[in-house]
């Protein structure tokens, strides 16, 4: 896999986190990170997916 754009990947984490804050800890699909970030579902899926690992 290509490696994702870190530039991206800073600007999903901190939706996701504003989101998590405005939602009472409901955190966002890859639906609806997806269509903020007009990008597809599983797209948006293999950028959480890629995040997820840079962290373990």
């Amino acid at each position: 896999m290509r490696s994702k754009d870190k530039e991206l990947m800073k600007k999903i984490r901190s939706y996701v986190d504003e989101y998590a804050l405005e939602n009472i800890g409901r955190t966002p699909s890859t639906r609806e990170i997806g269509e903020k970030f007009r990008m597809s579902n599983v797209t948006a899926f293999r950028y959480l997916k890629e995040m997820s690992e840079l962290v373990s």
